[in-house]
């Protein structure tokens, strides 16, 4: 009982709180990349969308790192040879 209490009373919940909408917003946009139809859309934004990944792959949450590559495992199955220049 008294650790939901330091918990509710803002020991944890913040923490926890900013890991939950940082792992909603890896899923969304994990959702959102598996939406595009046509690989064009992300050809001129690939150079930061990759670089903006790899920061991520290197958070140290293991879930936002994996869900990350994931994420970059998917979009080089979508972009394709077109990628290859923005992973070195």
């Amino acid at each position: 009982m008294y650790a939901l209490q330091a918990v509710a009373d803002g020991g944890c919940l913040p923490i926890f709180l900013l890991y939950q909408s940082r792992a909603n917003a890896i899923d969304n946009l994990h959702k959102a990349l598996k939406d595009v139809g046509d690989k064009t859309q992300l050809l001129p934004s690939l150079p930061k969308f990759v670089s903006f990944l790899m920061q991520l792959v290197a958070d140290p949450n293991f879930k936002i790192a994996i869900s990350s590559m994931h994420i970059l495992s998917d979009l080089v199955s979508i972009a394709g040879p077109d990628i290859e220049p923005h992973l070195r």
